[in-house]
């Protein structure tokens, strides 16, 4: 390999991703545990497992099993050290860049995804106040990445139509399931979801693919919390560890009420509208300067005035509890492209008998979609230039 091929290897989208992340591995060395906290906890419950004890009966713990097992089982491969939590944690949170580029890519070409991906790779894993290297909750790591692979074997699905997705798919929710409930809640929403978009008012067809994601998720969650019920009391796992979200202590539904913004549901929905307010008006900036006809630029320009005159206001009146990030408007971000994409797909014209195309005289730089949905190529002649954008124009593959 020469020097020219080897910089042109290093300079890929994905390997600017790792060496983001090998320097905020070296930046933050050491410096991922709060051992009074949570990490403490973290470390001890494993090794109070290996030495007899058993989880909920004679440990507290407000989570689903797996956790706890699976570093009391690293525990006893690797030995009882800090190391050994610190070495899954870097691995786990390798899962999670893994997956989230992996999903990105699905959806942006490379160099976009490996921006996001990045920005995943400082703001999450190796974020001051919560690193996924040493996380407050081993819990919500494992349940993260189950989670993420739910997400992306979803989308492989969407793609190409295997079974088999579905039930990795699956197998990966009932993993979530006994890690940490809400995330498997999310991901089983994500299927059904997903699902349903498919096949709206087949009702067979749906019942049928989701029970190819059910089956193998119940496979593994109802036999493991059945485990816990013939070993342990019943009183103890819903009452004194909440397992099911029952008999929860007044101090931990304000702490949640306070996080999740339900303790002022009013100002935090105004705080939403606000954040969607600067995600539109940072939109239609970018709208702005990519409108080269400028016939869009006049309505573009009062959408902004709106857009950050409405957030201004809104910022104003809750400062306190909202620092101006749009990320806070994610959700109506998310419905409003599940809509779009439904009324999309709802006035779809029905294809005809595929057809040869042929050459496209002058055709030139075609893009290709990641799923091979879309292709877009410039052509034109007698110095007009165009773009044209195929779309389902192919036959649905058959699976043998």
């Amino acid at each position: 390999m020469n020097f020219r091929s080897g910089l042109k290897y290093l300079l890929r989208p994905q390997n600017a991703v790792a060496l983001v992340y090998v320097v905020m591995l070296f930046a933050s060395w050491r410096r991922w545990t709060t051992l009074i906290v949570d990490s403490g906890r973290e470390m001890d419950l494993p090794f109070r497992i290996l030495n007899g004890e058993m989880l909920y009966r004679d440990v507290h713990y407000i989570y689903p099993p797996f956790s706890p097992y699976f570093n009391a089982l690293l525990y006893r491969v690797f030995g009882v050290h800090l190391d050994t939590m610190v070495v899954s944690g870097i691995v786990f949170s390798i899962l999670v860049v893994f997956l989230c580029y992996k999903i990105f890519r699905k959806l942006m070409p490379p160099v976009e995804t490996a921006i996001a991906t990045s920005f995943v790779v400082v703001l999450c894993a190796f974020k001051p106040a919560g690193n996924l290297i040493f996380p407050y909750s081993f819990a919500a790591l494992h349940a993260a990445v189950f989670g993420l692979a739910t997400v992306l074997f979803t989308i492989r699905y969407a793609e190409h139509r295997k079974k088999l997705d579905l039930i990795i798919a699956g197998l990966f929710i009932g993993l979530a399931t006994i890690a940490k409930q809400e995330f498997a809640f999310a991901g089983a929403v994500t299927v059904t979801l997903y699902l349903i978009f498919l096949h709206r008012t087949k009702l067979g067809a749906f019942l049928v693919d989701l029970a190819y994601a059910a089956v193998p998720a119940l496979a593994i969650a109802v036999p493991v919390f059945a485990l816990l019920f013939v070993n342990i009391d019943r009183q103890v796992l819903m009452n004194d560890c909440h397992l099911f979200y029952t008999n929860i202590p007044e101090s931990l539904l304000f702490y949640n009420r306070f996080r999740s913004g339900l303790d002022h549901p009013i100002a935090s929905f105004v705080q939403m509208v606000g954040a969607a307010a600067i995600g539109v008006a940072f939109t239609a900036v970018i709208m702005y300067f990519s409108d080269r006809t400028g016939r869009l630029r006049p309505k573009l320009i009062w959408t902004f005035a709106v857009s950050a005159i409405s957030a201004g206001v809104i910022l104003s009146l809750s400062f306190q509890q909202w620092d101006g990030s749009p990320l806070r408007a994610v959700p109506f971000f998310l419905l409003g492209a599940m809509f779009i994409e439904w009324r999309r797909r709802s006035r779809q014209i029905p294809g005809g008998e595929p057809e040869k195309l042929g050459v496209v005289k002058g055709a030139s730089f075609p893009q290709f979609h990641p799923g091979g949905r879309r292709v877009v190529f410039g052509a034109g002649g007698d110095g007009q230039q165009q773009f044209w954008v195929l779309e389902n124009f192919l036959p649905k593959s058959k699976e043998k």
